[in-house]
Order: C-alpha cells, then sequence, then structure tokens
C-alpha cells in the first residue's frame, strides 16, 4: 500500500469521505499556562510540542464533568484536538487531524 493511501486509510479520508483524523484518547503532560488557559506546551508520545495557535475550541457540560476542547496547531504544524477534563485537570490528545 502507498504511503498516500496508507495516510487515506489512518486519517479516513478517501472516497468522497472528509478526513476526520486519527482518535486518539492519550494522556498528554501538559506545560505552562497562557491566558485562554491553555498550556503552552505539551509532551505526547516522548515527543515535546509548542502550541503556535488556537484553531478553536469548544466545551461539553452534558456530563457531571466539565470537557473542553482545543483545536490547535503546533510550531511544527501538527493539526490536533486538545481535551481538557476541568475538574480532574488532566489533558488528552483527542484527535490529530490531517494537515491543510
Amino acid at each position: 500500500m502507498s504511503t498516500a493511501a496508507s495516510q487515506n486509510r489512518i486519517l479516513g479520508a478517501g472516497r468522497g469521505r472528509p478526513a476526520r483524523g486519527l482518535v486518539c484518547h492519550e494522556l498528554v503532560h501538559a506545560t505552562g499556562t497562557q491566558s485562554s488557559g491553555l498550556p503552552i506546551a505539551f509532551q505526547w508520545r516522548g515527543r515535546r510540542y509548542r502550541i503556535a495557535a488556537v484553531d478553536g475550541s469548544k466545551g461539553r457540560n452534558a456530563t457531571p464533568k466539565a470537557v473542553r476542547i482545543f483545536s490547535v496547531r503546533t510550531t511544527s504544524g501538527m493539526r490536533c484536538e486538545l481535551e481538557h477534563r476541568t475538574e480532574s485537570n488532566v489533558w488528552m490528545m483527542n484527535r490529530v487531524l490531517p494537515s491543510l
């Protein structure tokens, strides 16, 4: 399988389907805090990423524990969604998004 075909399979793209990204739900170690409440950087899978920009955010309060999801871009160009479980102050990699 070609690299492009492999990436499309992993990211859920192709055959008329929009790319949705690689769903992870893995813990990340957040460091520092911006005024928005986002970390300045985070460590995931042994690598450190600095947050360059926030593309959006949304909250889910349907459960007793509030959850905020931030769509961010890192300085290395990775696009992803970070999930913050506010009650326990736990950060998770929600999904890695395909690059634009």
